[in-house]
């Protein structure tokens, strides 16, 4: 993991809109477009249990929306929010219906 330089870190703490803004308001996707870890691993167990499991999942924090991405691909409907006008704008241009 990268470190966090001063000036970031205080306009993380000072103002996160502002702060996720500036990060999602790239080129390119803060996070890239692969669901984290934990998101994938979820749904591998979940399909264990019962393979036929679709869930309504709402993400909290959703960011630029891989994770949410993932999920819709995988049968679950999707309800994101984030507090970044910046991360919900990436999320029209990566979104599946």
């Amino acid at each position: 993991m990268a470190a966090v330089d001063p000036e970031t870190l205080k306009l993380a703490l000072k103002s996160p809109v502002d702060f996720w803004n500036s990060r999602y308001g790239q080129e390119e996707y803060a996070y890239g477009t692969e669901p984290n870890a934990w998101v994938k691993e979820s749904v591998e167990i979940s399909r264990q249990l019962d393979s036929s499991i679709s869930l309504d999942v709402a993400e909290l924090g959703a960011g630029e929306g891989r994770n949410a991405v993932y999920l819709a691909e995988q049968g679950h409907r999707v309800y994101t929010v984030d507090m970044s006008e910046e991360g919900e704008t990436s999320q029209s241009g990566m979104l599946i219906a």
